[in-house]
């Protein structure tokens, strides 16, 4: 396994998506590099919010005197964005590269022909980056039980709401993906949903679990109800960690594209599929009883059909916004909208009169901010 000295480089030559998934190699690289942390460990699960509900926990810890580093995936515009780490509530610099050349020099005395995949590679420059931390947050990337980021020790793990996402890795149906999710929980676990399947697993497994049933957004300074949610199960977490709950100084989200306001007429928020696109029409009818444009584009494997029927009721058009993908095949929404009878067509230009909600997966969101930027 050859080292390379750039890690932006050598990160270019790996695979992003899996043509086929390997449930186990993950396990079978840390079994051999023996690669684990001493802090204590927040796994962040579920469908939707992982990133906010994450860095909102990162940034109560931080402001509470302690040294904390988040991974999040993916991310907009650079692999970098995956990786903070916070001390006395100030974002530190990070030696990425440092980290890559210790973890070169412990894959090449494995000899091994395997190797990790993208995001199996930056799950295990983690425990590097963040060696010197006290808490470690760690959001899992599509998956629960078999997820990379699962392989770690962790000591608190907290399920943002599941919903059905990555269908043809997760399972067709809620059910299923319920069940891939909630298997990775740990002794000690925070809960945003409460259902039956939750309770019984809880119950074989011999675990203690937290659900949120209060509102705990009152140092929340961001004003989506999704968000405030999301602050609360961060403060459920911090409870958990620390026995008491975060009465610190007011906190507002730092990470991109969390409904956020991106100009007067301009919402962009990452999403793409059903739960999100209902968080998205309750924060749309929030602002304002005018119908938007939406500017969107989506995967193939998602659900579109449903995406646009939750948020039809608020809409005035489709406009599709066009970029290459290279590696997943995207839909033909022109045709789902002809079904639905939504207006749809290529998008052009931004217009001064009209209200706009940017809405898809986050490379159509850096694709769009790519192109906001020259403009706005």
């Amino acid at each position: 396994m050859q080292a390379e000295n750039n890690l932006t480089s050598y990160l270019d030559n790996l695979a992003e998506f899996y043509e086929k998934f390997d449930l186990f190699k993950a396990h079978r690289f840390k079994h051999l590099l023996g690669f684990d942390y001493t802090q204590k460990v927040v796994q962040i699960l579920g469908t939707n919010g992982k990133g906010s509900t994450g860095r909102y926990l990162a940034l109560m810890l931080s402001n509470s005197g302690y040294k904390v580093g988040h991974f999040i995936s993916p991310h907009i515009f650079s692999y970098k964005e995956r990786f903070s780490i916070y001390e006395n509530s100030n974002p530190q610099e990070i030696n990425l590269d440092n980290a890559h050349q210790i973890l070169q020099s412990k894959l090449k005395e494995l000899n091994t022909k395997e190797s990790l995949s993208y995001f199996e590679y930056l799950c295990f420059l983690a425990p590097i980056v963040f060696a010197e931390c006290d808490f470690v947050v760690l959001e899992a990337g599509l998956g629960g039980e078999y997820d990379a980021t699962s392989i770690f020790k962790r000591d608190l793990c907290v399920f943002t709401p599941i919903s059905i996402d990555h269908a043809d890795i997760l399972g067709s149906n809620l059910d299923d993906i319920y069940r891939t999710k909630i298997k990775a929980m740990q002794n000690v676990n925070v809960f945003a949903d409460d259902n039956e399947m939750i309770r019984k697993a809880i119950i074989q497994k011999g675990v203690k679990a937290s659900f949120l049933k209060y509102d705990y957004s009152k140092l929340c300074l961001d004003e989506s109800e999704f968000l405030k949610h999301n602050f609360s199960l961060a403060q459920l977490a911090y409870f958990e960690l620390l026995n008491h709950f975060y009465i610190r100084k007011a906190i507002k989200l730092d990470l991109r594209a969390r409904c956020e306001k991106l100009a007067k007429n301009i919402i962009i928020d990452v999403g793409h599929n059903g739960a999100a696109a209902r968080n998205l029409k309750q924060e749309l009818e929030k602002l304002s009883d005018k119908k938007i444009s939406l500017i969107c584009n989506f995967f193939e494997n998602k659900d579109i059909e449903e995406i646009l029927k939750i948020l039809k009721p608020k809409l005035n058009e489709i406009l599709i916004f066009n970029y290459e993908s290279s590696h997943r095949k995207l839909a033909d929404i022109k045709s789902i909208c002809k079904k639905l009878d939504i207006v749809c067509k290529d998008f052009d230009s931004l217009e001064d009169e009209k209200f706009y909600a940017v809405f898809g997966s986050f490379m159509l969101v850096e694709r769009f901010l790519n192109y906001a930027s020259k403009i706005i």
